[in-house]
């Protein structure tokens, strides 16, 4: 999109829940549909757990990217509650 500058778009949570396996097949449908993806781990605790797994993850888009998104993910990709 001309005229967007990213560097100046906050970001935008588009999933909530699941694990870290749902969060990557997650990530892999939005990278492939060329929607740069932030994945945060929200388990503090998941780094004490041994195997170090995230349990609760959320997906953050830039604000511009955040309706194409939603669009490709849909209610049949979500991780667990919309925000």
């Amino acid at each position: 999109m001309a005229g967007r500058d990213p560097r100046r778009e906050r970001l935008v949570r588009v999933a909530v829940g699941g694990d870290a396996i749902e969060a990557e097949l997650l990530h892999g449908i939005l990278a492939n549909a060329g929607i740069k993806v932030l994945v945060k781990n929200t388990d503090a605790l998941s780094a004490y757990s041994g195997g170090g797994v995230a349990r609760s993850v959320e997906l953050f888009v830039l604000e511009g990217d955040a309706g194409a998104a939603r669009a490709v993910l849909g209610d049949g990709a979500d991780m667990g509650e919309r925000p």
